[in-house]
């Protein structure tokens, strides 16, 4: 009888862990910026540039984030920016070719 307590106990408990993990997304990783709204995405992708100013991957995400924020200027010149730091990066050339459009 005790034994199948404890075993409801367990599976209750592990229930409970599992839709906490099913339901909290922590932002870390390539797309955590998605997963941050407003103003934190922008801080997000700041603050990895400042970290490492002469990687490109930031300042492209920077870019995205500030075209699905509707700010097309903001994003052309932070891709361009990436392009001087990355010149071989075809698919940033066509992303700023079908802004520049």
């Amino acid at each position: 009888m005790i034994y199948a307590f404890i075993s409801l106990i367990v599976l209750a408990v592990a229930g409970i862990g599992f839709l906490v993990l099913k339901y909290y997304k922590p932002s870390f990783g390539k797309n955590s910026a998605k997963k941050i709204g407003g103003v934190k995405g922008e801080e997000f992708w700041l603050n990895l540039i400042k970290d490492n100013p002469k990687n490109p991957y930031p300042y492209k995400k920077l870019g995205e984030w500030y075209i699905e924020q509707g700010q097309k200027d903001f994003a052309l010149k932070t891709f361009k920016y990436a392009l001087k730091l990355d010149p071989k990066d075809g698919n940033l050339r066509r992303r700023l070719a079908e802004l520049t459009k």
